[in-house]
């Protein structure tokens, strides 16, 4: 309806055209949809904090800051979070849902920069505004219970998922909050609170198919995976892994089903989930980078604007300041004018200076926040290179135990103890893997129409497990020819060097 009055509001008044492009904004988001630029919110903004009113000036930075979040922009959206919420409390919080929205957005920033001391503050004053103005909602608990859980406060997690069960049950809307009943199953299963787990259990099993959510198998996954059987456990982890929805879930179940194979014993199909494992979390640190370059670039960019916007300023306050002087020396009493305009300009400067401070020092807390987490994935990564290694090294292990004499010959010269004594090995190596893994060297050729000689001999030493440096040793490539060969490899047959 918005997007066909748009030829209309063209010949209105700026007011009108400015309240449209708002609703408009509103509606995007409300849909899901992208908020792709922010040039037409930045005028929208500018108008409304000139003309007012009140209520629609803390709406429109508050958009102004969801789609700096859509940009991967955290320092501006924070900046913009906090206008609203300054202005909203200068103003008397005209326009209340969109400050409580404005402290859930900020508190999620601050918990994505892991520090949940502040977003602890900011959500509860979110929480006071809707329980004051009486629109208050089972989402603003759980940022509450959230918020608790990531600084550590176990009683008041469980207190504020307490107040978030009985307001759920008390409106009979169990099927609205269904990923939030799911949240607290999983977390009472993990601390192993069988009595609020199962009644959380019961509620889940209890809603109609088309309103159960998301997760539904994840959290019966978890459940089990506490409270058994074990098996059930695998069954719904296996569930939740064919409706891929994102690597980090895939990293998550992955990890969860390699430990439950390991508790029953059978340690080949936990090998073959820690491969899943592993693939999953490279994918999960590559999509990192790619954002913490992203929110990097924005951060640097906006301190360069910011900088330029200022020098601006300066410039201009000088020019004023320069013309003023030369008409000053004609007329005493415009001098006096003057001095009194240049005087409050300066103050006005000087809040400026003011307030760039401020928007410094929390790029500067931001930044930090980022190096540590920096710091932080670089050690989760060396961890997780040392699971890589253990599964490789799993492999290798198991290859030795069940496979033929040809595969432990080729284990034995990538380990330094045996050599090639000719070129019919590769052919009786190929002819044993295909022993062990039917159709494996036929699907190679399905994927792989062009693979050449030496490519399809690093698929078969990346089939027995061997890593980078072991096939290096036995084909005694050049490093940069091996690391390229096998990163095609993987590229090409993906989950079928796994399966």
């Amino acid at each position: 309806m918005l997007d066909s009055l748009e030829g209309v509001v063209q010949g209105e008044s700026e007011g009108i055209l400015r309240w449209w492009q708002l609703s408009t904004i509103k509606a995007q988001d409300k849909a899901d949809l992208p908020l792709i630029t922010d040039s037409i919110i930045k005028e929208v903004v500018a108008y409304f904090d000139d003309k007012g009113p009140a209520e629609k000036k803390v709406e429109a930075h508050y958009y102004l800051g969801r789609t700096y979040v859509e940009l991967h922009n955290r320092p501006q959206a924070v900046i913009e979070f906090l206008a609203t919420i300054d202005f909203s409390e200068e103003m008397g919080i005209p326009n209340p849902p969109i400050m409580a929205n404005a402290c859930s957005q900020l508190a999620g920033i601050y918990l994505m920069q892991r520090n949940p001391k502040a977003a602890l503050e900011v959500v509860k004053k979110g929480y006071k505004v809707a329980q004051d103005y009486g629109f208050m909602d089972p989402i603003y608990v759980m940022d509450v219970a959230t918020c608790y859980k990531r600084a550590g406060d176990l009683p008041s997690t469980w207190l504020y998922y307490q107040k978030a069960l009985k307001m759920m049950r008390d409106e009979n809307s169990f099927e609205m909050y269904s990923e939030m009943i799911m949240e607290i199953l999983y977390h009472y299963a993990s601390r192993g609170d069988k009595k609020q787990a199962s009644e959380c259990f019961q509620i889940l099993e209890s809603l109609p198919e088309d309103n159960r959510p998301k997760s539904y198998f994840l959290g019966k996954a978890g459940y089990f995976e506490f409270f058994g059987p074990i098996d059930s456990a695998i069954y719904y982890y296996k569930e939740d892994l064919l409706a891929f929805d994102g690597y980090v879930k895939r990293r998550d179940t992955s990890r969860a089903l390699m430990e439950l194979y390991r508790r029953k014993g059978d340690y080949a199909e936990a090998i073959r989930y820690a491969m899943i494992y592993a693939e999953a979390s490279d994918s999960v640190r590559s999509q990192l980078r790619m954002e913490q370059t992203r929110d990097a670039n924005n951060e640097y960019q906006y301190r360069r604007d910011m900088e330029a916007e200022a020098k601006a300023y300066r410039d201009a306050s000088e020019a004023r300041f320069d013309r003023t002087i030369a008409i000053g020396t004609a007329v005493i009493v415009l001098l006096f004018i003057t001095a009194l305009y240049l005087y409050r300009m300066r103050v006005a400067e000087q809040r400026l200076r003011s307030r760039e401070q401020v928007i410094l020092q929390h790029i500067e807390a931001i930044r930090q926040r980022d190096a540590d987490i920096r710091t932080k994935e670089a050690t989760i990564s060396e961890k997780e290179l040392e699971v890589e290694r253990l599964i490789r090294h799993l492999l290798s292990s198991t290859a030795k135990e069940q496979s033929p004499d040809i595969i432990s010959h080729f284990l034995n010269i990538a380990a330094g103890r045996e050599r090639i004594k000719n070129e019919r090995e590769w052919d009786e190596l190929a002819a044993a893997i295909e022993s062990l893994y039917p159709q494996f060297i036929t699907r190679v050729h399905e994927r792989w129409a062009l693979i050449k000689a030496d490519e399809l001999q690093i698929v078969c030493l990346m089939k027995i497990g061997l890593d980078t440096p072991q096939v290096m040793n036995v084909t005694e490539l050049p490093k940069t020819t091996v690391y390229r060969k096998v990163r095609k490899a993987k590229a090409m047959l993906g989950d079928l060097l796994m399966d």
